[in-house]
């Protein structure tokens, strides 16, 4: 598999994972609450933040990108190239999502095909958004290989045997999504216009009855869909982007979809940049630099007496290029003796520095234990809580509900930014032991200072308000 950064945009929660070369190495993820006044290349630089340098390729799953399923006549688009049929899904496009045809990129993979039509899993963007999107990548030094939504992955999260069937049903912000594939090899996507809870949603019901057969997943992007009744008679698979190894599982399969030849998905595709006024630079100054060189070497070649003078004066200048190394040996070692003296300052402060930093943290050990003790949630089981070596702590134990968990942070949040300490939100991982994926076991960190992703009383009320389901735009 080739190295690559992974950027996921919820309505929420932003997400990087970073995948290497190896199939079998665990990805390395992080993730953050979203911010709701944020634009999509404002998240995608706070998600390439939350880590070091990203991989040459990075790809961006984003729910602000407009899906749909779309359907056009066979005669329609007879002799037809692929740039062709992206602009004529563009116009059909237009007064679906309002985004004008012209101004708009799409990016489309064929689905099925009957009775003399063709039908289109299509993505669409504006282009403006794109090429912010690629400029937030290229300030980090990555390349944008492409954008889509992050539903419809045309391979199970699972692992199941070759060639077996499987279903998944998919429950996204702003809507639905139901992906089939009877022979384990070839997968189709289709965007359902409801979500559980509209009135649209009995007619999606009934199809899905109909349709669930084999391996049958449930993935939801909140952990509150998971206690939804859809099709009881149905044994899910249930995978929430709320719980991390579910959220790993996930990602590992999108990015070995997008590595392979066939992704089999609406990827929007940035075009390649105009040859640049500094590639122009390079070349001329790279055809100037061969120009000298050959004129260096012919005359070279004609002073060859030249050479021989040269090299008796070099034999008469040799004594004082000898005293001259060794006034430049003695600048060195006094520049030397300088730097370690520096060091030694250096050492000094930081010793003086520890102590100081030693101190404050045990302060803010016995505040953290004093304020933990005052504002614990009921239902909240605290385990144990760590100081570490670099300044953090770490509070460990098990909620019965998701949101304990975040309300814990929060309370905790609330009562320590006086003293400058920011906590991070929580990090859980769900058991499965109740119908809501409960009870939780949660991390939440502590450090002094500015940190990524901290939580505030904003930031955690956004978290457990979600926005209501509505049909993708």
């Amino acid at each position: 598999m080739t190295p690559c950064t992974l950027i996921l945009l919820t309505v929420d929660r932003i997400a990087r994972a970073d995948f290497s070369a190896s199939a079998g190495d665990a990805p390395r993820v992080a993730q953050a609450l979203r911010s709701a006044e944020a634009t999509p290349a404002d998240s995608v630089r706070a998600a390439l933040g939350l880590g070091g340098r990203p991989h040459r390729d990075v790809w961006v799953l984003t729910e602000d990108a407009w899906t749909q399923s779309m359907v056009l006549s066979l005669n329609q688009i007879a002799g037809l190239g692929d740039e062709q049929i992206a602009r004529a899904l563009g116009f059909e496009v237009e007064p679906l999502s309002g985004l004008p045809a012209e101004d708009t990129a799409v990016g489309f993979c064929p689905a099925e095909q009957a009775d003399g039509m063709q039908s289109y899993r299509v993505t669409a963007l504006p282009r403006q958004e794109v090429d912010d999107l690629r400029q937030a990548v290229r300030e980090r030094g990555g390349r944008l290989k492409g954008v889509a939504h992050p539903g419809g992955l045309p391979r199970p999260i699972g692992r199941y045997e070759a060639r077996e069937s499987w279903r998944r049903l998919e429950l996204w912000s702003k809507g639905t999504l139901w992906i089939k594939s009877d022979d384990g090899q070839h997968a189709h996507a289709r965007v359902l216009n409801a979500t559980p809870g509209q009135p649209a949603w009995q007619r999606f019901s009934a199809f899905i009855d109909a349709e669930a057969a084999g391996h049958s997943e449930l993935l939801s992007s909140a952990p509150t869909a998971l206690g939804t009744e859809i099709a009881p008679h149905v044994t899910w698979r249930r995978f929430t982007l709320d719980d991390e190894p579910s959220l790993g599982a996930w990602l590992r399969a999108w990015a070995e979809q997008v590595a392979s030849r066939t992704p089999g998905i609406p990827l929007i595709v940035p075009p390649e940049l105009p040859t640049s006024q500094r590639t122009f630079v390079a070349v001329g100054a790279a055809a100037l630099a061969l120009t000298v060189l050959l004129c260096f070497a012919w005359g070279k070649s004609l002073t060859a007496d030249r050479d021989a003078a040269s090299a008796e004066l070099d034999r008469l200048r040799k004594p004082a290029a000898q005293l001259d190394a060794l006034k430049r040996k003695t600048d060195t070692v006094k520049k030397e003796h300088a730097q370690l003296l520096q060091a030694n300052a250096d050492a000094e402060r930081t010793v003086t520095l520890l102590g100081t930093h030693l101190g404050q943290q045990r302060k803010a050990l016995a505040l953290l234990l004093r304020t933990l003790a005052e504002s614990r949630p009921e239902d909240v089981v605290v385990e144990r809580v760590e100081s570490k070596a670099d300044g953090q702590m770490t509070i460990s134990g098990m909620a019965l509900e998701s949101g304990l968990a975040d309300e814990l942070a929060t309370r905790l949040s609330a009562r320590l930014q006086h003293a400058g300490m920011l906590v991070m939100p929580a990090r859980k991982q769900a058991l499965y032991s109740l119908k809501s994926g409960g009870p939780w076991t949660f991390e939440v960190g502590v450090q002094r200072g500015e940190a990524p992703g901290a939580v505030t009383a904003s930031t955690s009320a956004r978290r457990r308000s979600r926005p209501s389901s509505e049909d993708l735009p």
